[in-house]
């Protein structure tokens, strides 16, 4: 698992992740899609495969929180509707539990 940085400032501390697909989904707690790596604007996607149009990532929940992520990325831009993330979320789920 890739780990954050903090960076502090005089009134400001804030978390600087990448890729996305750890530390955004991490934060937010809840699967996260990129419909079009082209239009993003909330993070860096730099580091996703080149022919990479769309994304999601979905958390992995462990007894004490979140334990990791799990990823995947389409060459077609919006690949992942309201099925997709269900589905991702589920076997993040399962994966938790087997992690238990």
């Amino acid at each position: 698992m890739q780990t954050g940085s903090w960076r502090s400032g005089p009134r400001l501390q804030t978390i600087t992740w990448r890729p996305f697909r750890l530390g955004y989904t991490v934060l937010a707690q809840a699967a996260v899609v990129v419909e079009d790596v082209d239009t993003e604007r909330r993070f860096d996607t730099a580091l996703l495969a080149s022919d990479t149009r769309s994304a999601i990532a979905a958390p992995v929940f462990g007894p004490e929180g979140v334990r990791g992520v799990l990823t995947g990325q389409s060459s077609m831009p919006c690949a992942f509707d309201s099925g997709a993330v269900d589905f991702i979320q589920s076997l993040a789920n399962i994966v938790g539990t087997a992690l238990k």
